[in-house]
C-alpha cells in the first residue's frame, strides 16, 4: 500500500511538471491534482486501519491475555467457576460410598470438571483467534491487490523511428503498460522515419512492414530495436534487413519481393504525413485519446492519461 501511495505522489511529480511545461492547462492539473491527493488520503486512513487490526491481532496474541480489555468477559466467568467449586467445597467436602464405605474426596471430582470446562474455553479462545486472524487476512489481500481493470478499451498511437533511441527505451513502457491493462489497452504503431537524421531509417520502416505482411511484425520490430546500433552504422544495409528476415524464419522469397518493390512505402509515407498533420515533429509521440505525449514518458505518466482517457 505504501507502494501505491509513492505511485500517486510520482503521478502528482508528473502531472506538475507536464504543468509547467506548458502541456496541461492550468485548471485540469489542478482538478487532477486534487483526485489524487484524496487517493492518497483514503489509502493512508486504510494504512491506518490495518494499523489497529494489527495491533488487536498483537493483543489476542500477547503470552497475558488475562490483563487486555479483550479478554475481560472470559476472566470473569473463569473466577465465577472458581468461586463456585470454593463454595462447593465448604458445604460438604466428603460423601460416603454406598458400595465399599471407602470415602471419596468430592472436590476432586469437581476439579476435574472444572478442568474440562477451563480446556473448552481455552480452545474455544484458540479457534475465535484462527478465525480472527484469517478474516483479516483475507481482507487485507482483496483489498490490497490490484482489481481487474475491466471497461472501455484504450487505444494508443504510437508515431516512432527505429533509428531513434528513446523510441527503444520506451519499448520496456509500453510492454509494462500492456501486462497491466491486458486487452484494455491497443498499441498501433505509426512509422515516422527521420530520414535527415537517419539515413536509410525509411528502409528499416518498409521492412517492418514486409514482416507486418508475413504475420511477424512484432519480432522484427523487436530485433530491429535490438540491433539499432549495428543498423544505423551500416544505414539499414538491405541485406542485414534480410538476415533479421532469415533469422525470424520468414518466407525469404516473399520477403525480399516485399522489399525490393517498395510496395509498403506508400503504408509509410502515409503514416508520416498523418502524423504531421496531428503536429508530430519528433520521435516517439503518442497520442491516447485527443492527448499528445511526446518523449519516454514513464510508466505513470501513460498511466494517467490512459485513465483520464478511461472515464471520458
Amino acid at each position: 500500500m505504501k507502494e501505491q501511495i509513492n505511485r500517486l505522489k510520482m503521478e502528482i511529480e508528473h502531472l506538475d511538471r507536464a504543468y509547467k511545461a506548458g502541456i496541461m492547462k492550468e485548471k485540469e492539473f489542478s482538478d487532477n491534482k486534487i483526485t489524487i491527493e484524496k487517493k492518497i488520503k483514503k489509502l493512508e486512513q486504510k494504512m491506518h486501519t490495518e494499523e489497529q487490526s494489527r495491533k488487536i491481532i498483537s493483543e489476542i496474541l500477547d503470552e497475558k491475555p488475562r490483563e487486555k480489555k479483550v479478554l475481560k468477559p472470559i476472566k470473569k466467568k473463569v473466577e465465577q467457576a472458581i468461586a463456585k467449586r470454593d463454595s462447593e467445597e465448604k458445604e460438604s467436602e466428603k460423601y460416603q460410598d454406598n458400595n465399599t464405605g471407602n470415602v471419596v474426596i468430592k472436590n476432586q471430582i469437581i476439579k476435574k470438571q472444572e478442568d474440562l470446562e477451563l480446556d473448552g474455553w481455552s480452545i474455544a479462545i484458540y479457534i475465535l483467534t484462527i478465525l480472527f486472524i484469517m478474516i483479516l487476512l483475507f481482507f487485507s489481500y482483496k483489498y490490497t491487490q490490484n482489481a481487474q481493470i475491466t471497461g472501455k478499451q484504450v487505444i494508443i498511437y504510437e508515431y516512432s523511428d527505429y533509428a531513434c533511441e528513446y523510441c527503444k527505451q520506451v519499448q520496456s513502457t509500453l510492454k509494462q503498460l500492456k501486462e497491466y491493462y491486458k486487452d484494455n489497452i491497443k498499441v498501433i504503431h505509426k512509422n515516422f522515419p527521420l530520414e535527415d537524421l537517419y539515413h536509410g531509417t525509411t528502409l528499416a520502416s518498409e521492412a517492418a512492414e514486409c514482416a507486418d505482411k508475413l504475420g511477424r511484425f512484432q519480432y522484427y520490430e523487436k530485433e530491429l530495436y535490438k540491433r539499432q546500433q549495428f543498423l544505423i552504422n551500416v544505414s539499414y544495409d538491405m541485406g542485414e534487413l534480410q538476415d533479421i528476415a532469415s533469422d525470424l524464419n520468414l518466407d525469404m522469397n516473399a520477403f525480399k519481393a516485399c522489399q525490393k518493390s517498395h510496395e509498403t512505402n506508400i503504408n509509410v509515407l502515409q503514416d508520416k504525413e498523418e502524423g504531421k498533420a496531428k503536429g508530430v515533429i519528433s520521435t516517439p509521440t503518442f497520442f491516447i485519446g485527443n492527448t499528445k505525449l511526446v518523449g519516454a514518458q514513464p510508466f505513470d505518466v501513460f498511466k494517467y492519461y490512459i485513465e483520464q482517457e478511461r472515464k471520458r
